[in-house]
């Protein structure tokens, strides 16, 4: 959970300066959009702690993958919610990437 809590302090202190460069009210944009932002931290953090403990309690590699298949429901909710259009190169790789993971679920 250390590992998890330093990346996200990290990803914070990289991100704040070129907030504060490029986006002159991004302190006033992060008070009017507080609960969301909130809501959507607690629920990144609670994924973060559940998927330590998944790893912590069952196969590594199975875990692993599918954690990293948040790739997936990114490009659905994006698809769904915003129009967007991912390139054949990220759905290639998607689709390769649930593959794996039923894959390696069918040899465990």
């Amino acid at each position: 959970i250390f590992v998890v809590l330093m990346e996200d302090i990290l990803i914070v202190a990289t991100v704040l300066p070129y907030l504060a460069v490029k986006h002159k009210n991004f302190l006033k944009e992060i008070r009017v959009n507080f609960k969301p932002l909130l809501l959507v931290g607690t629920i990144i953090a609670l994924s973060n702690v559940l998927g330590i403990f998944a790893i912590g309690y069952g196969n590594v590699a199975v875990v692993s993958a599918i954690l990293k298949s948040h790739v997936l429901f990114l490009l659905l909710l994006g698809y769904l919610f915003f129009g967007d259009k991912p390139r054949t190169e990220t759905i290639l790789g998607t689709i390769i990437m649930v593959l794996g993971i039923v894959l390696m679920k069918m040899g465990s």
